[in-house]
């Protein structure tokens, strides 16, 4: 029998700066597919979740608050508290929206479809903004997710919050993301040898 081979986790390098997720954002032109990179980094959505999104995910929680009804894995529902700016931009974005979902291919909306985008195209979305934004990367719609995770715990997020918005089962799931770019370890804190 063939013993398996265990590979590194390469979590690490699937994780995107502030600047390059900032440049992916500020060189998408296009109302949709901006939207769509928003959403990814803020909420740390999956694909299938994203073009799951409909107008009825919106939920509104009081005055100026709103969250984001999800259906994940399992097809558990989870809901995310949404910042106000993504919040008002999704309201703007509704008010030019013939459809149901969140998010549909132009040709469906020209053919009067209500169908969500395909999932295919939101990895072209997310490559065609990288492209964009001239990143030496070729980044899949789930390096947002992990760079999501990763920049919300270096922010201080705690790891619970950040695992019931990313829906993971485990916390142990959600602890890799701790790993990634380490800001102190155990030799911080022992004295110097003179």
């Amino acid at each position: 029998m063939l013993e398996s081979i265990k590979t590194p986790d390469r979590l690490y390098s699937k994780v995107l700066s502030r600047d390059q997720v900032e440049q992916m954002i500020l060189k998408e032109n296009h109302p949709r597919n901006n939207l769509i990179l928003k959403i990814f980094y803020f909420t740390g959505v999956r694909v299938d979740e994203l073009c799951k999104l409909k107008k009825s995910s919106l939920q509104k929680a009081s005055d100026d608050a709103y969250y984001l009804l999800v259906e994940g894995k399992g097809r558990k529902v989870r809901s995310i508290n949404l910042p106000s700016h993504l919040s008002l931009e999704i309201l703007n974005y509704f008010e030019t929206l013939p459809t149901q979902y969140l998010f549909t291919s132009e040709s469906d909306l020209s053919s009067g479809l209500d169908k969500p985008l395909n999932p295919s195209q939101v990895f072209r979305v997310v490559r065609a903004a990288a492209k964009k934004a001239k990143l030496s990367v070729v980044p899949s719609p789930h390096w947002l997710r992990h760079t999501c995770a990763t920049h919300s715990i270096e922010a201080g997020a705690p790891i619970h919050v950040v695992q019931k918005t990313l829906g993971h089962e485990s916390i142990s799931t959600t602890g890799k993301y701790l790993d990634i770019r380490p800001k102190e370890s155990a030799g911080d804190y022992l004295k110097k040898i003179e």
